[in-house]
Formats: structure tokens, sequence, C-alpha cells
């Protein structure tokens, strides 16, 4: 492997590491997110406001989506990553 080869590599690594951790970021950010709104949920149906916990719910779920979206990003890169190491 040339030197050139080598950099070029550490360039592509740095770049995925970097990027997986942005998404872990974003994960627990949509996950704490999600939380909050299913204990707003919880909440709200004690005090029997039904249709507000449920769009609360909704919103939770909405996180929890996109939190697992991140999530498969992260394994698509670590599995990308192992390819170019």
């Amino acid at each position: 492997m040339t030197t050139s080869d080598k950099i070029h590599k550490d360039k592509k690594s740095y770049d995925v590491d970097k990027t997986v951790i942005e998404n872990h970021r974003k994960v627990a950010n949509h996950l704490d997110k999600a939380a909050k709104y299913h204990l707003e949920a919880a909440n709200l149906h004690e005090d029997g406001h039904h249709i507000k916990a449920a769009q609360s719910i909704i919103a939770a779920q909405g996180h929890l989506l996109i939190a697992d979206e991140n999530q498969q990003e992260i394994v698509r890169l670590h599995a990308l990553q192992n390819k170019i190491d």
C-alpha cells in the first residue's frame, strides 16, 4: 500500500468515524425526545386528556422512527468501514 493510499484510507476512516459519532448523538437526542413525549402522554392520560395524549404518542413514535433510521445508518457505515479496512 502506498503512502497516498494510506492517507486516502485514513481520510475515509476519519469521515466515517465522524459521521458515526454524529449519528450516535442524533439517536440519543431522538430517544430523549421520545421519552419526554411518552412521559407527557402518561400525564395527559392521567388527567383525562386522551386526545392530547395520543398526539404526544404520535410525536414520540416519530422520534423513535428517526432514531431507528440513524441507528441503521450507523450499522451501514460500520459495515462499509469494515470493507475499507
